[in-house]
């Protein structure tokens, strides 16, 4: 049992809202405008850390324009849903499918509410945009991409008085008889602590990208949120699937931003060294003409194993009205970086190169974005469910829309109707991280992220071996073990995250080993085929007794819906 310290800040507040990028930005405004007093934990600032700042602000919903282009195929809901579902090779929860495609035209009208700009046609509709793995034009952008909408939202939570503690990390949540009731924080600089009581908490930090060393968003997301919500009892599931996208190669130097969905959506192709175009030669015109993802990395691991490398995207044959509406909606956010580090995109061809997208393990919700443990949500690349073994382009941000939305109504709703509730006395969540003694590491840290992210490029890759991924599992377990013991509260934030990364690892590597098939974009070197009695989810949980990983099959998807 224990609580604050005497000299210790403490906040009370309904909603805890703890990341800072797109879906806790939408949780935090809806729980604010839902009546409830909001508190917003951020490692970083809002609207300037994170994947969502850096991504290019293009969301997928069924908005179809049959006065716009009468050429166009009917979108709707249907046929949103049939898109994710193909892609997410048969894990997609279909609960969570059906409220992201129901639900994310209603997500699109509200940012429009909030003031952000979408890129338009002449006669003001929304221009969609075809992306990749989509079989009709469903992509609407914003106008300056992650940044402006960020920006947006951040002015919409100052006007409706959410708190920021910026440069603030949550180190634990607080539960009392198995709930969540509130978080410990410390600031990044580590002179300061806060308690924070509250009715209802929402995960949203952000996915692991911190794992890999080649990302294509902010390798400072460490997988918090995923590493509390299961310290704190909830479940993780799908952690065996990392999500691959090919990035821009410029002079030698890797962009981490957002992949080519901007430049393929709008016509753009992909050619090998000698100028060919080669997607053709790897897939027959119907997969052709829904490839996503998938698809496009097999291709381009293929031309370079046959020595066709570089890759590279070409855009010569772009009309000038393309151009121009290019360059409106995602000029500064995209086309202006890749112009600064010295590539013309209109006359030249940009080598692309594999890199880490995202981790599409999370936490386990239902359609409503709750987990199993009373008082906590999650929301964003926190949860799992819509993506199964594989994205949906333009379903990355839907989802951040769709269930941030959710998540901060329904912890709102929830603190709101337990507002008289007690605060004390208060569990602190077990933080050992596993089943040994840990001892502090005495080394340097950055070393150990360093080792990290060459473990996790070697075994955690597109092409699975089970004896590198039980090499890996062994030594994360080391490290998570030696880093646990000089985290928080007697040890430093670079700790807590090494040691978050580490747990990441050590149990992506166990779900790899222990799924003995090829799915999604990984391949299995001993099992090359998919195998539809794999067909579930891996589901672990921390055991309260002895720390150590309960793992459990579930065929029901989503098991927090049964």
């Amino acid at each position: 049992m224990g609580g604050a310290a005497s000299n210790e800040k403490v906040l009370p507040c309904h909603v805890l809202i703890v990341g800072g990028g797109f879906a806790a930005t939408m949780a935090a405004i809806t729980a604010a405008e839902a009546g409830a007093d909001v508190i917003m934990v951020v490692k970083g600032e809002v609207g300037a850390s994170g994947s969502s700042a850096r991504a290019g602000g293009v969301i997928a919903a069924s908005l179809y324009h049959p006065e716009v282009d009468a050429l166009a195929a009917p979108d709707d809901i249907a046929t949103h849903i049939d898109d994710t579902l193909r892609v997410g090779c048969g894990l997609c929860s279909n609960g969570h499918v059906r409220a992201l495609a129901e639900d994310a035209p209603i997500g699109i009208r509200e940012l429009q509410r909030h003031g952000v700009p979408f890129s338009k046609t002449e006669n003001g509709q929304l221009y969609l945009l075809q992306l990749p793995g989509n079989t009709r034009p469903r992509g609407c952008s914003v106008v300056g991409g992650g940044p402006t909408l960020m920006e947006i939202l951040r002015d919409r939570l100052e006007e409706l008085g959410v708190q920021l503690l910026e440069n603030t990390a949550v180190t634990r949540l607080l539960t009392k008889d198995g709930n969540v009731v509130g978080a410990r924080t410390q600031s990044v600089s580590g002179q300061t602590s806060c308690t924070i009581w509250c009715g209802a908490t929402v995960l949203a930090t952000g996915g692991a990208t911190g794992l890999f060393a080649t990302v294509s968003g902010d390798n400072r997301n460490t997988g918090d949120g995923l590493a509390l919500g299961y310290e704190a009892g909830a479940e993780l599931a799908n952690l065996e699937f990392v999500e691959f996208t090919l990035v821009y190669k410029i002079r030698g130097r890797v962009l981490a931003m957002a992949g080519l969905a901007p430049f393929l959506s709008r016509g753009c192709t992909l050619v090998n060294r000698h100028g060919e175009r080669f997607m053709e030669q790897y897939y027959p015109p119907d997969v052709l003409e829904r490839a996503g993802r998938p698809e496009m990395l097999r291709a381009v691991l293929q031309e370079t194993q046959k020595g066709r490398s570089p890759v590279c995207i070409e855009c010569s044959a772009l009309s000038q009205s393309v151009w121009e509406e290019f360059e409106r909606s995602q000029g500064q956010s995209i086309l202006r970086k890749i112009r600064d580090a010295g590539a013309d995109y209109r006359s030249e061809p940009i080598e692309v190169v594999p890199a880490q997208h995202s981790v599409l393990a999370g936490l386990v919700t239902d359609a409503n974005a709750a987990t199993r443990i009373q008082g906590l949500w999650a929301a964003g690349e926190c949860a799992t469910g819509v993506h199964g073994a594989a994205r949906l382009s333009g379903n990355g941000l839907s989802a951040c829309l769709v269930f941030g939305r959710k998540a901060g109504r329904n912890a709102a709703l929830f603190a709101l109707d337990r507002a008289n509730m007690s605060r004390a006395p208060i569990e602190f969540v077990d933080g050992s991280c596993g089943d040994e003694a840990a001892q502090p590491y005495q080394g340097r840290l950055d070393s150990l992220r360093e080792e990290i992210s060459a473990l996790a490029e070697d075994a955690l890759g597109v092409v699975r071996d089970p004896s590198r991924l039980r090499a890996a599992k062994a030594r994360f377990r080391e490290i998570r073990v030696s880093a646990t013991g000089a985290a928080p509260p007697n040890g430093s934030l670079a700790s807590l995250q090494v040691a978050h990364l580490a747990m990441l690892g050590e149990l992506m590597a166990e779900a790899a080993l222990q799924r003995k098939e090829s799915r999604g974009l990984h391949f299995r070197t001993d099992s090359a085929s998919t195998n539809e009695t794999w067909r579930k989810w891996l589901v672990v949980r921390k055991s309260p007794g002895s720390g150590m990983p309960i793992w459990s099959y579930h065929s029901e998807l989503s098991p927090a819906e049964v």
